[in-house]
């Protein structure tokens, strides 16, 4: 390096040394970089070839014998760290890589200022460097280096496709030395980084028809994108409808052009690059703002650089003002956030809330650099706030819509409006109910499953934000934000610093507060208990309150009153002789207590007019595991509306209710209408509180009343994952009710392996034979089930173990039990090609009627009632049934020989299907209107063997094998369900009928998978 080189270097350091020690005693100590890197992109073999030197000043009181480097792409192949997590659980996206996949970087000519050669030592992404001189306090040393990267095809945040480029964590990073722990060399596993403030001089070369967006000023604009191109660039130039040809621009040449850019206070640099990216402008306060987006889709970011205007004024205005001179954001087929870079994708309006999140991490995790590493709630659940802060403040029109995009006036009418605040205490609170929820304060890499670092970095610190706000008071609670940010910009804090501040601005002790919700896994949830009036003598009103304290976690109470004249009393109870202050309020003696002592609270208070309901945190921001308890009187506030068939979004402060028309048909009723209602609180796909779903039907012809009810709510004294379930039903001239519990067994939740058990007592009856296109006895089944599933996945075989148990209980009039065993096998074979097994055994023993019995060719009676299609006469062509064209998955799956159905007590059957690339793709494609829905059609070969038995084991195994059609109807509203139509074509049989050849076309038609 020119010793000019060296003194910029050196008085640069120096600036950056004042301004991160200028904080005096109230900061601590941080070390100081500036980083120059040259580096070219090779577009054909997608590898950065660069040149670093990094200037490391040690602020710190230590002398400094090593150093440390991250680098990240080497976790990105077969036996690296992150390669073995994903093995541990079942996960082999790395390990399948071959060497032309693989992520990597390598070093190379490592040395010192002086020239001299230094030492590595690579441990898959960290790299330790032993310094020749040791490295006092206060001194600087230089680092120079070439490297390598390759940019792997199953990295992440770093990626070549579709001719983009996006860039990050590409380059030797110098890991922190902090006071909180020293060296921070944690392995990348692909969370979160941690990095240096300091400076970066960056030279990009790249072929020169690429427009490149990155961190810092471009400082050669007039060389690379000089006023003439960014005129023919500009978005306003791309308007009407979607271009997917090639470029109208084609700046292609054999040269290639480099690109400068300069960033100052910044602790990463990343880029990206791509031939088709048009330019949208804006400007805040003297910020730049550009848009990058590919020109396929600049109609539809015409309104980005505005958006983005917007969220730099609102964040500025309300959290501390923008530190950087510019901003850009990337069109990017992900979001990910960088200092004065984010990338972006998505169209407008929806791309507004990835918008916002990504810019929002400028403040939290650009400018305030916290351990994102160890703790990503302070820059993950930060920007979390503001995101729900900017679309409450930007997006007027749909009340913080879920996206996407809603246009049509069917979508505008009855999709439910969303508020992203609610939906993030609906994420925290149905998590956290199950069992599964995980510590805030908890490193990034050490959260069980994707579930729960969501909410652990995300959801759950976010809200913890709007329940200081609720403890603390609007007023106080901004400041505290607004101090955390402008104490700790171009700093490094950690929790306690967050939490210093809350306390010093508030003056009110709050370890209480952050030690529940940071450092535990304990939940909130306070019911009003009683509400009395008694009139005085004065005329006034003694108003008695009640309140039960049903969770773990204490917190103040706001109670609001809503009296007879129409006027409504705020009452605040708080925990300590702390309180915040409300003009109106009334603070009420404290309520002192914890886990049993002094679970129940009582009160009065003297009010000119009777209170006729009480109601807790009616503002929505105290995180209670139920708001069912928290209003006076019997019923808990409802939400009903019409089902919209699309999207249905529980809310967390009423029991919710959706109703729609419902109808079916069959030749006795002909076509029945009705009405299907369903009803939750806090339903997620694990579980719901107190859910029920009832139908209730009538048949023109027959003027039968049909009904049918399912009711489902969690027990969890018996485990994280149980429900208590109740249904009965009557329906097409059969009834039956059945009690009993479900429950799973599941390390993570959202993983493999996880084992089920369910226990179910069932009486089933038959009232109309009418109705029966199947085999079915009369009389009265009452049965005891038990059924069990284990379900695991290896690297390319999932597999699904399910038995079920079944014995007649009292007051039966059959007398049986039955066994069967079904193990399912999916193996992934690569490139399209995927092949499925089953084995299928049962075995019966007495008096077992006809609709329980064992099916060679698929399923029994007793299992079609469970299918609306099938259960009866007319729900499907009869001729299909009665031709042996119709089929229901189950039993031996013996398709070939439907028109010679045997049915018994023993059976043992064995599937096999192989599915192949689709071979009707191309040819269905080129159809008009329905091509592109058709050539989804998937293929497959099977093969199926076996044979039933009425009551011994002598097998005699038939089989048959063909071709089959899967197509999975598009367009249906996702409410309905999925609808799959199958056709088998079993050309052969070894056992044919005697007009039949065991070779010969034979066909049938179902809906569903066979198995």
């Amino acid at each position: 390096m020119k010793p000019k080189q060296v003194l910029a270097r050196l008085f640069m350091s120096a600036i950056i040394l004042v301004l991160l020690c200028g904080w005096g005693s109230v900061i601590a100590w941080q070390q100081a970089v500036v980083y120059t890197i040259r580096v070219s992109l090779d577009t054909h073999e997608e590898k950065l070839t660069g040149h670093e030197i990094l200037m490391y000043t040690n602020n710190s009181p230590d002398t400094l014998y090593e150093v440390h480097f991250h680098l990240y792409q080497n976790a990105f192949q077969p036996g690296s760290y992150l390669d073995n997590k994903f093995r541990s659980r079942h996960n082999y996206t790395l390990a399948d890589l071959n060497g032309e996949d693989r992520g990597w970087i390598q070093i190379s000519h490592l040395r010192n200022g002086s020239g001299d050669l230094l030492a590595q030592e690579t441990d898959n992404t960290i790299m330790r460097v032993p310094l020749n001189r040791p490295l006092p306090p206060g001194e600087q040393a230089a680092f120079e280096m070439d490297f390598v990267t390759k940019i792997g095809k199953r990295a992440w945040r770093i990626n070549a496709q579709g001719g983009q480029f996006v860039i990050s964590q590409w380059y030797p990073k110098i890991c922190v030395y902090d006071d909180c722990g020293g060296w921070h060399t944690d392995q990348h596993f692909g969370h979160e980084f941690y990095g240096e403030f300091g400076s970066f001089d960056v030279e990009i070369t790249v072929p020169s028809d690429f427009i490149v967006g990155a961190t810092g000023v471009l400082i050669n604009r007039a060389d690379v994108l000089p006023d003439t191109l960014m005129e023919k660039l500009d978005i306003k130039n791309y308007g009407g409808t979607p271009e997917y040809l090639w470029p109208k621009i084609n700046l292609r040449g054999d040269t290639t052009k480099t690109w400068i850019f300069r960033a100052e206070n910044v602790h990463d640099f990343a880029w990206c690059a791509d031939r088709t990216f048009r330019i949208g402008t804006a400007e805040w306060e003297g910020v730049h703002i550009y848009t990058l987006v590919r020109e396929r889709k600049a109609h539809t970011w015409h309104d980005a650089a505005e958006a983005t205007r917007n969220a730099i004024r609102l964040f500025s205005e309300n959290f501390g003002t923008y530190p950087y001179p510019q901003m850009t954001v990337a069109d990017v087929d992900q979001g990910m956030e960088y200092p004065m870079i984010v990338m972006c994708g998505g169209t407008s309006p929806s791309y507004q809330y990835l918008f916002y999140h990504e810019i929002g991490h400028n403040w939290f995790y650009g400018a305030v650099g916290s351990n994102e590493t160890a703790y990503p709630c302070l820059d993950e659940g930060f920007t979390t706030y503001l995101t729900a802060f900017a679309l409450d403040s930007l997006v007027e029109e749909y009340e913080n819509l879920d996206w996407p995009d809603l246009k049509t006036w069917y979508e505008r009418t009855f999709y439910q409006k969303r508020n992203m605040r609610l939906s993030r205490y609906h994420k925290y609170l149905t998590l956290a109910k199950t069992g599964y929820e995980e510590k805030v304060l908890i490193h990034s890499d050490q959260t069980r499953e994707r579930l729960t670092y969501r909410n652990s970095a995300y959801n759950k610190p976010a809200i913890t934000l709007y329940m200081l706000e609720y403890v603390l008071g609007d007023d106080v609670f901004n400041e505290v934000v607004r101090t955390y940010y402008e104490r700790y910009t171009f700093h490094h804090p950690y929790p306690d610093d967050f939490m210093a501040i809350a306390e010093e601005i508030s003056g009110r002790p709050l370890h209480w507060f952050f030690e529940q919700w940071w450092n535990t896994t304990k939940t909130c949830d306070y019911a009003v208990a009683s509400l009395k009036n008694k009139k005085l003598s004065s005329g006034q009103y003694e108003v008695n309150i009640g309140l039960r304290r049903c969770g773990e976690i204490i917190m103040p109470i706001d109670l609001v009153l809503t009296l007879a004249d129409g006027t409504r009393q705020k009452l605040i109870i708080p925990i300590d002789q702390f309180s915040k202050q409300e003009e109106g309020a009334i603070v009420l003696e404290p309520w002192y207590g914890w886990d049993e002592f002094n679970r129940m609270y009582t009160a009065s208070v003297s009010l000119p007019t009777k209170a006729i309901s009480a109601e807790i945190d009616p503002s929505l921001r105290l995180a209670e595991t139920s708001r069912l308890n928290n209003r006076s009187g019997l019923l808990p506030k409802l939400d009903v509306r019409l089902d919209n068939l699309y999207v249905d979004y529980p809310t967390w402060d009423a029991y919710h209710i959706t109703f729609r028309p419902s109808f079916a048909y069959n030749d006795v009723d002909g076509l029945k209408s009705g009405l299907i209602c369903e009803g939750s609180y806090m339903k997620t796909e694990y579980s719901a509180d107190h859910h029920f779903r009832g139908g209730l039907w009538i048949g023109p012809m027959s003027g039968e009343f049909d009904y049918n009810i399912h009711y489902t709510t969690p027990v969890r004294h018996f485990g994280r994952l149980t429900n208590f379930i109740l249904k009965g039903s009557r329906i097409e001239g059969r009834s039956e009710i059945a009690l009993g519990f479900s429950d799973v067994y599941r390390r993570m939740l959202g993983g493999f392996p996880y084992t089920t058990l369910d226990l179910t007592a069932q009486r089933m009856e038959l009232h109309d034979a009418s109705y029966l296109i199947s085999p079915w006895d009369d009389g009265v089944v009452t049965t005891v089930e038990a059924q069990f599933g284990h379900h695991t996945r290896t690297r390319r075989v999932h597999t699904h173990l399910c038995a079920s148990f079944v014995t007649n209980t009292f007051k039966s009039d059959y007398d049986f039990s039955r066994v069967d065993v079904a193990v399912v096998k999916n193996f992934n074979l690569g490139r399209s090609w995927h092949m499925n097994s089953r084995f299928y055994w049962g075995h019966g023993e007495g008096d077992v009627p006809m609709q329980r019995q064992f099916y060679l060719t698929g399923a029994n009676p007793a299992e079609e009632y469970d299918a609306q299609f099938y259960r009866s006469k007319g729900g499907l062509p009869n001729v299909w049934r009665k031709d042996g064209h119709l089929h229901k998955g189950g039993g031996g799956n013996m398709r070939g020989y439907l028109e010679q159905n045997e049915i018994g007590n023993r059976i043992l059957a064995f599937n096999l299907e192989l599915n192949f690339p689709k071979i009707l793709r191309r040819p269905l494609a080129t159809l008009p209107l329905i091509g592109k829905h058709l050539s989804t059609i998937e293929n497959y070969a099977f093969f199926d063997m076996g044979d039933i038995r009425q009551k011994d084991y002598t097998f005699t195994f038939q089989h048959d094998a063909g071709l089959g059609f899967l197509w999975t109807v598009p367009k249906i509203p996702p409410r309905l369900g999925k609808y799959i139509i199958r056709a088998d074509f079993p050309v052969y049989v070894s056992h044919p009928l005697p007009d039949e050849d065991e070779l010969e076309f034979r066909w049938l038609v179902a809906l569903g998978h066979a198995f």
